[in-house]
This record gives structure tokens, sequence and C-alpha cells, in this order.
């Protein structure tokens, strides 16, 4: 949801609708918990919000959304994710929609080398301010990486992620189709 970042909108969210598409072609199964999100714009039942401060909390197991702040707090959500998978030692997955800087410390020092899934977002994606669709795609490209517990017997265990690119339907991206 990006509710930390520096920028004057505080509050784009994820299209419900992705979230429809995503667990529709069995790439990821309906989250159970919105690590950061607000009443409004939460892709799960049950939530955070910024008053709960996701980063003090202990994170649920199961299915986890998180669209993070994309400010400096970004990377400490994903600390905060591969802390909370490797103390649950359960079925837990946390799904992060995120920018795909891939040129960025702290994807090469968190999310590359503890990812299972990371799939780059052709296009621009769109974005929700207010409960409406930008008419214009984000500004930079986004990825969905999915990050799991040591119940893994993939990537916890030194194997490589799997990298993929994802196609969402045209109503999902903006600029850079």
């Amino acid at each position: 949801m990006s509710y930390y970042s520096s920028s004057e909108k505080q509050d784009w969210a994820t299209p419900p609708e992705f979230i429809e598409w995503l667990v529709e072609e069995g790439i990821m199964a309906r989250p159970t918990f919105d690590v950061a999100a607000a009443p409004h714009n939460t892709k799960a039942p049950q939530f955070y919000t910024k008053q709960d401060d996701a980063l003090k909390q202990t994170w649920p197991s199961g299915i986890l959304w998180c669209n993070p702040p994309f400010g400096n707090e970004l990377k400490l959500f994903v600390e905060k994710a591969l802390d909370e998978l490797w103390k649950k030692r359960d079925y837990t997955e946390v799904w992060f929609f995120i920018p795909a800087r891939v040129d960025t410390n702290w994807f090469h020092d968190f999310v590359w080398p503890n990812a299972e899934m990371i799939y780059f977002i052709r296009g621009r994606m769109n974005f929700l301010e207010h409960g409406k669709s930008k008419k214009a795609g984000a500004t930079f490209p986004s990825m969905l990486v999915q990050m799991l517990g040591p119940w893994s017997d993939t990537k916890w265990h030194g194997d490589q992620c799997v990298v993929s690119t994802l196609e969402p339907p045209l109503w999902a991206r903006g600029r850079g189709k």
C-alpha cells in the first residue's frame, strides 16, 4: 500500500482484480493476511494497518500479501518477512508486490538470495488511488516475489530461484504495454 512512502500520495493500492487474476491463473493461493493495508484496500480478510505497525508485530502463518511502502521501509519489510519465515517453521509464504529495482542493495542482499519465485511484470501496473485506477501506469516496473519458510525443500537449501515474466491482462497495465 505504500503508506510509509515519502511521496505525497500515501494510498497506492494493488488492484483487487490483479489478485483475482493471480489466483485464477494458479500463480498464488488467495492471501489470508495483508501485512501492509488499510481497511479500504486490503487484499485479505485480516490485515495490519499503518497504526498496527507490521514491523513490530508477529506475522501470522498462511499466505501473506505485502505491497509495502516503496521508500526506505521496503527493505525493512523484506527483512521482517525473512525473520518471520525463519521463526515459523511451518507453511507460510509471503508474496511481495514491489518495484523491480534489481540494481539496489536490498534486492541483491535480501530478495535475490531468498526468493523462491520472481515474476517480472510486463508493462507498468495501474495502481489504485482512492479506490480508482490511475489512467497511466506506474512510473517504474514491478515484480511479484514469493518467499517461503525453511519448510520448503527448494530455495532455502541452496537451489536457484525461478525467474519468469507475467503478462497481466491489459486492464492491469498502463504505460509500457
